[in-house]
């Protein structure tokens, strides 16, 4: 599956961007509201970095409960970038 995870400490910015990720949650399986999280996610245009400081291609999601666990810790999952063949 070639799905990269690990250690995420958020910097300064991340509190622009963590809004979004509740919303995976809240979709609850919902098409509607799947497809909005979605978007809102690919339009973050978030990337992640190597130790040499390049960017690993793929997608990120970055699972946040802290709406509901205020001291939860962030776990962040990269994924190979979709082929179509």
């Amino acid at each position: 599956m070639n799905v990269r995870g690990g250690e995420f400490l958020p910097g300064p910015g991340y509190v622009t961007v963590q809004p979004v990720f509740p919303g995976f949650g809240r979709a609850d399986g919902a098409d509607a509201a799947l497809g909005q999280f979605h978007q809102a996610r690919a339009a973050l245009a978030l990337t992640i970095k190597d130790e040499r400081g390049e960017g690993v291609p793929g997608w990120v999601h970055i699972t946040d409960f802290s709406e509901e666990i205020p001291d939860a810790e962030l776990e962040v999952e990269s994924y190979p970038p979709i082929t179509r063949s």
